[in-house]
C-alpha cells in the first residue's frame, strides 16, 4: 500500500488522472479474476504473517 499511495501521489502531482477500479469477487474464484485480468497472484501474500488474511488471495 505505502508504493501505490506514494505512485498515485505523483501522478496527482503530475497532474495525470488516477482511475481506480474496485470490484466485489468472491475469494473462491480468484484464479478465474487473475485469468480474466491476465495477471497472477503475489507469491508472497501466501506466506505473509498478517493476522487476517480472510480477504487474501490464496
Amino acid at each position: 500500500m505505502p508504493q501505490i499511495t506514494k505512485y498515485f501521489s505523483n501522478c496527482l502531482n503530475s497532474n495525470k488522472k488516477v482511475f481506480v477500479y474496485v470490484e466485489e469477487f468472491d475469494p473462491k474464484n480468484l484464479n478465474k479474476l487473475f485469468t480474466d485480468y491476465d495477471t497472477v497472484a503475489d507469491p508472497k501474500d501466501s506466506t505473509t504473517n498478517r493476522k487476517n488474511k480472510k480477504n487474501d488471495a490464496q
